[in-house]
Formats: structure tokens, sequence, C-alpha cells
């Protein structure tokens, strides 16, 4: 009733709840100890029908074997055990347990006193006696861990029924001690027997775990150590590689407690595990280093970018200009793109500070710029109140300059000139007029791309590296267009030698054709005349010359192994020895250009393992020796030049000179400039045909090493009204001596000289004078009516 919790009904509420929860404790302890009486009973009642069970069992047993007697002793200690178990329950039947107790013991002392008359049979222990020779023959056949182990609890179990029986005989009265002697003298006998093959068989486990465990231990060592490299490979960041050398670590401990037995595994395991924290720790430096780098990459690549923004925004004449700007430029957009890069890189010092730059670079573009607007006047001229100045914009740099024909460092808008008397940086001086390694007085852009082409083409390299340029005669078999393609795509990387697409690689492609075709039929007259003259008077003078045979012989077999075997790589050797015995040749006699040693040496490589025939000749030394030939038509001339010759038989290099001051001498008196222009340079290989008596017609190449480029479009002085006039063997001369001697001191101009400069400008510290804005600078009307004219009356008066 809800009236009962007034205070008028004086609180029945609470008297009738004390008596409620006095009420339902009681009815809950009644269920309770209902409950335990009914659990009490029913395992008393489970235990006796068991103990009862046993008992009417073991009444109709037939105990003809030991093992019955240990098997229904065993049976009754673990009844026995369990009914006194039941006396611990509460409100157990105590005199119902005596009794079952009672009944049990009963049984067991019966049994026991029949099992130890049994044992005294001579035979009782036979059982036991099998299983223990079972035991032992079954060592010899196990041969993995988990039959050991099977084994080994078989081997228990029978200890364990031995251990009952010496318990049963122990405490059983035996009025005759022998008997009891007796009986236990057995069963220690089976025991040392079991004991024996136990210990044979934990060190058959042993063997069998070591062997095993080797196996198992190595396979689980390539597991780890594919873990480890999988995990590597999968470390993109310093935070994975500690991530993933936990988990290595994990497995790593795991096998230290699996083969915590082997002392060798552990100490291996202890070794892996420093080797494991190396490789991890490696790569977390490495991704570490490489994340730096990357950082540092990207903030020199916002400096850069930073700088031109700075250069772009101050050059803006309107403030809507410089928002628009930074609304919508790439550059800009560039830079948020680093900044975010920057940010996933974890590097935020390097973010704000690019951030803080922007911003800074930004207002400080449109303070100068309104201070621009409203001091300066007319572009370069500023006003302080009533006076104009003029200013300099110019920046603050250090340039070299040619003055007084000395190179000098120029500080740019001033005065200041300083020479430069470095002895390495003078040595350039012979290309201190050039604007670009690949063009000089000499040399024309296009003939220089030409050249590298050509030289790409002919080498073993160009020709097989993919992308690159073809063989000379998949070059010469291009159409125009196609090779044009090429020359520019070999051109465009090509930035510092400064070529001009439409002009230089338009007449390059033309000069490569022309090389390709001149380079694909003149053959082994792409060597010098010179150079071929100096070989063959060579093999000429040196008759007998044992290395001579014997370089003859090697050539003419290598020869034979590049017909057959076209990729032969080992040309090299064979020509560096040739060269070397021409070498000796020219030293001993002046009258050869040393310079040339080098390709006679490849021309005789060349001519020996191609033609052991004889060796080719140039039309035009042919030429020039029918030429001679027929002025000595005149007998009194004949005369003369064969007596002359006669009397140098014995001095062949000597004979060789004076045929050359005769054909000299024939060309000056009697050929047209143009003949001398053309035929001077043959004038050694000529001699060289008149020296070896003979002009066969057969060994001469009729081809034309000239040709004439029309339709050139750059402007250089090789090239007149568009033609240029090539002959290849000065062509490749000209260009090698320009690739070996003035490139390489070009480029050393460039370091030294950009060396100087970066040397110069840091003794100068010119950084410091560069005009910045002061960023804490507030232009007011103060300043703008008061101190800026006061400035300027100052300024003035200064200046004069």
């Amino acid at each position: 009733f809800f009236w009962l919790g007034d205070e008028a009904c004086f609180g029945l509420s609470k008297t009738l709840t004390e008596i409620r929860d006095t009420a339902q404790a009681a009815v809950g302890e009644f269920e309770k100890v209902t409950r335990i009486r009914k659990n009490t009973r029913q395992q008393t009642e489970a235990v006796a029908q068991e103990a009862k069970d046993l008992v009417n069992r073991n009444a109709t047993r037939i105990y003809d074997n030991i093992n019955v007697y240990v098997e229904a002793l065993g049976s009754l200690r673990g009844v026995r055990g369990r009914i006194i178990g039941l006396k611990e329950l509460r409100y157990a039947d105590i005199a119902l347990i005596d009794e079952l107790e009672k009944d049990v013991q009963e049984q067991v002392e019966s049994l026991s006193q029949r099992t130890v008359d049994f044992l005294l049979q001579d035979a009782s222990l036979a059982p036991y006696e099998a299983a223990a020779s079972e035991h032992e023959a079954g060592i010899e056949q196990v041969t993995k861990v988990t039959e050991a182990k099977e084994l080994e609890e078989s081997i228990l179990k029978t200890s364990g029924e031995l251990e009952m029986l010496i318990d049963i005989v122990g405490n059983l009265k035996i009025d005759d001690a022998t008997q009891r002697t007796a009986i236990i003298d057995g069963i220690s006998a089976i025991f040392a027997e079991l004991n024996a093959s136990r210990t044979k068989l934990r060190n058959k486990t042993q063997e069998l775990g070591k062997t095993e465990g080797i196996a198992e231990f190595n396979s689980q060592l390539k597991l780890l150590n594919q873990s480890v490299v999988n995990f590597l490979d999968l470390c993109d960041t310093p935070e994975k590689t500690d991530q993933y050398l936990t988990k290595v670590m994990v497995q790593v401990e795991e096998l230290e407690g699996r083969f915590a037995e082997f002392d060798e595994f552990v100490l291996q395991l202890t070794e892996k595990r420093d080797e494991v924290y190396n490789a991890f720790e490696n790569r977390k430096v490495q991704l570490v280093e490489k994340r730096n780098k990357r950082a540092n990459a990207l903030a020199q690549a916002a400096d850069r970018i930073l700088g031109g923004i700075k250069s772009r925004v101050e050059s803006m004449d309107e403030v809507e200009q410089i928002n628009g700007y930074y609304a919508g430029d790439l550059m800009i957009d560039k830079l948020r793109d680093i900044v975010e890069e920057l940010t996933e890189l974890e590097d935020t010092v390097k973010v704000d500070d690019i951030q803080s730059r922007l911003k800074s670079i930004r207002e400080d573009a449109v303070r100068q710029l309104k201070d621009r607007n409203e001091l300066q006047e007319g572009g370069n001229v500023i006003r302080f109140g009533k006076h104009r100045f003029s200013i300099n914009t110019q920046n603050i740099d250090l340039t070299t300059v040619m003055r007084d024909d000395q190179m000098q460092l120029h500080l740019a808008g001033t005065r200041f000139f300083e020479p430069i008397t470095d002895e390495a940086f003078n040595a350039t001086r012979p290309v201190w007029d050039r604007e670009v390694v690949s063009e000089s007085d000499d040399v024309y852009r296009a003939e220089f791309l030409a050249y590298l082409i050509y030289q790409a083409a002919t080498s073993a390299e160009g020709a097989s590296a993919p992308g690159s340029i073809p063989p000379l005669e998949e070059l010469a078999a291009l159409e125009d267009e196609d090779l044009l393609t090429l020359v520019q795509k070999f051109m465009a990387p090509r930035y510092s030698e400064g070529y001009t697409k439409g002009v230089h690689d338009a007449d390059a492609s033309r000069i490569v054709r022309q090389l390709a075709e001149i380079g694909t039929s003149i053959g082994l007259l792409r060597f010098p005349s010179a150079a071929r003259a100096i070989a063959s008077m060579f093999w000429l003078t040196r008759g007998d010359n044992a290395e001579r045979a014997l370089l003859r012989a090697q050539l003419v077999g290598f020869g034979a192994v590049r017909r057959l075997f076209p990729e032969a790589q080992k040309q090299q050797l064979y020509i560096h020895r040739a060269q070397s015995l021409l070498k000796e040749f020219v030293m001993d006699h002046p009258a050869f250009d040393a310079a040339l040693v080098e390709q006679a040496g490849s021309y005789l490589f060349h001519q020996l393992t191609t033609d052991a025939g004889g060796f080719i000749t140039s039309p035009e030394a042919s030429a020039l020796v029918e030429a001679f030939e027929t002025q000595l038509t005149d007998g009194a001339k004949r005369t003369d030049f064969d007596q002359s010759l006669a009397d140098l038989d014995d001095h062949p290099v000597e004979k060789f000179t004076l045929i050359r001051d005769w054909l000299g001498a024939f060309l000056d008196g009697d050929a047209s400039p143009a003949e001398v222009d053309a035929l001077s340079e043959y004038l050694d290989e000529a001699a060289a045909l008149i020296f070896e008596g003979r002009n066969e017609l057969g060994r001469v190449l009729d081809v034309s090493v000239r040709r004439s480029i029309e339709g050139l479009i750059g402007t250089h002085g090789n090239i007149d009204s568009g033609t240029i006039e090539l002959h290849f063997n000065s062509f490749m001369s000209r260009l090698a001596r320009v690739t070996a001697e003035d490139v390489p001191r070009f480029e050393q101009y460039t370091e030294l000289k950009k060396r100087f400069i970066d040397d110069a400008r840091d003794e100068m510290r010119l950084e410091e004078f560069e005009p910045k804005v002061l960023t804490s600078f507030v232009r007011n009307k103060l300043i703008d009516s008061v101190f800026l004219p006061l400035i300027g009356d100052n300024l003035a008066k200064q200046i004069g």
C-alpha cells in the first residue's frame, strides 16, 4: 500500500521490509542447504555404487596374472581415495562413508594378501620382465623423437605399477622377512632394467633431438632470414623499420625458447640477433638519410623558387598584379606542393621557414612597391623633399672581363678591376675568346656536333647502347627527316654546347650525311695519308726484322679470327703492339710526324688483318706520282733523279726524305696553286709509293674524300655562301685535335673561372651589400614630410 511509508503510519514499510529480507534469507539458506545435501548425497551414492561395482567385479575376476592384481589394487586404491574425499563434503553421512571405506579396505587387504601369495610364485613377475625386455628392444627401433616419447610413457607406466607393488608389499604384514625380501629383490631387478632402458632412451632421445633439431633449426633459420629480407623490403619509413624489427625479434626469442637445450643454437641465435639488429638499424639510417636528403633537396628547390618569386614580384607595378600572381601562378602552387611533401617528411622547421619567407616576400614586395610608386619619379630617379637623385638598380655581382690584354675580375656597377694571376688559369688563354666549347675560329658548331655523332656511330659503345646513335651503315641509310630527328635528339641534352634548333641541327644533319657516306665507302683511306705513309715505310724498311715478322703472323692470324668470330674484342692488344713498334721507328727517324703514330698503328693493324696482299693507295697520291713520272720523261731529269737516289740505297729513310723533297719541288715549280693545296698533304704517301718502286692501279681505292656541302644556314668563317668544303681526313684530324686539346682546356677554363668568382665573392662578402627591405620600418607622414626632406637636403649638400 502506498501509505505504508508515511510517518503517520509509524513507518510500517521499514519493519515490513526487514521481516521480508529475513524471510528471504531464511528461504535462501534453506535452498542452499537443500542443494548441498542433494549434491553430497548424489556424490556419495555415485561413489558407493562405484565401490560396490568394483568389489563385485573383483570378486568374479580370474587372478592368473600379476597385471590383474595390480589393476584391481589400483582401482581399489582410487575408489578408497574418493570415499575418503566424501568426508570433506558438508552434510556428509559419515557412518555410511565409514562403512564403505571399511568394505573397500577389507577388499584391499584380502586382495593384497593374495597378491603377496602370487608374488611368491616363481613366474609371478614374468609380464613385467617381458615388458622390460620389450622396452629394451624398442629403443633400437626408435627413429623419431615422438616415438621416443611414446616409449618413455610406456616405461613410466610400467615403473608406476612396480612402485605400487613395492608399496603393497611394504605395507603388508608378512611374518617371513625372507619372503618380503625376495619379492622386493625381484621387483628391484626389473626396476634396474627399466632404469637402464630409460637412460638409454634418454640418450637416444637427445641424439634424435639434436639431429632433428639441427634440421628444424636450419629450416627455422632460413625462414627467419627470409622474413628479415621481406621485412627490410617493406621498410620504407623509419617507423616501419622499428615495427618490423620488433616482429623479427619476437621470432628470435621464440626460437631461443624452443632450442634452449642446444647451446650451439643459442650462440648462433645470439649472433643472428646482432646481425638482424644491425641490418634494420642500417636500413633505418639509410631511410633517415634518404628522408633528410629529400628534405634538403626540396628545401633547395624551394630556395630557388623563392628567389624567382622575389625577382618576379619586385618587377611588378601594381599591388593587384602581386595578389594575382600569388593567387594563380604555377610556381606558387609548386612551392605549396613542396611544403606538403616536407610536411609528410615531418620536417616542420623547413615548412615554417618556407611559409614565412613566402609571406615575407609578398609583404616586402607590396611595401617596396608603395615606396617606389610614391617616392620614385621617372624610373631611376628618387625624390627626397625638393631634391631629385638618380639611383643605380644594377645588382652588385662579380664577373670577368678582358682588360689590358688580361683577364680581370670586375665588380658590376663599379670601377673595381683585379687581374687574375693564376698560372693554371692563364694557361687556358687560347680559349678565352670562346663563348661555347663547340665553336672556334677553326670549327663551326655544326661540324663539332656532326663529329660527335660520327664518333658515336663508329664506337662499339655508341653503336650498342639502347637509344643511341646507330652504326655507321644504318646512319648513312636514314632518310633526311629521320636523320634530322636523330640529330635533334642527340643535341637536346647538350645545353652547354650552345646549339640553336633549326640552324645547327639542320647543318649538322647535312654534314653527318656526307661523313657517313664517305666513311662507309673509303675503307682504310679514313686514316690520314701521312699516317698510312709511316706504316708503309715501317713495313718496307724493316725488311727481315724478326719483330715485324712476328707482328705480321699475329695480325694475319687475328684477322682470320675476326672473320670467323666478328665479336672478338681483343684487337686493342694487337693495336697497342703495332703502335709501340711504330713509336720506336719514328723515334729513330725524326723525318716522320710522331703525332701520327697512334693512327699509323691502327691503320697497320686493320690493313694486315683485312688485306695482307698490299697497302692501299689514295687516288690523289697515285695522281701525284703519275704527274711526277710524266715530268721525268726528259732523260736528263730521270738520270739526275735516279742517280740521287742510288747514292742512298743503304739509307732507306733518307732516301724516302729525298723523294719527298723532289715531289715538293715538283709541286712548287710546276703545279698550280689549287693543285698544291689539293696534293701537298699526299707528299709522304706518294714518296712511299715511289720508294717502293711500284704504282699498281689495282691497289688504288678510287673514291673521293672530298665533298662540297651546300645549303647550310649557319654563319661561320668555314662557310662561304652557305657552302662548306669537307675533306674527310683533315676534318677528322682537326676535330680530333679540338676534342683532345681545346675541349678539356675550355672545361678547365670555365671551372677555374667559376671557382675564382665564387672565392672572390665570398671574400668580399657581397651578400652584405645587397639592399634589403627593413621589415620593422613603416613609412608615415612624419617620415614623408619631415625626415625624408631633411635627408634630401643633407645628401644634396654632401653631393654638392
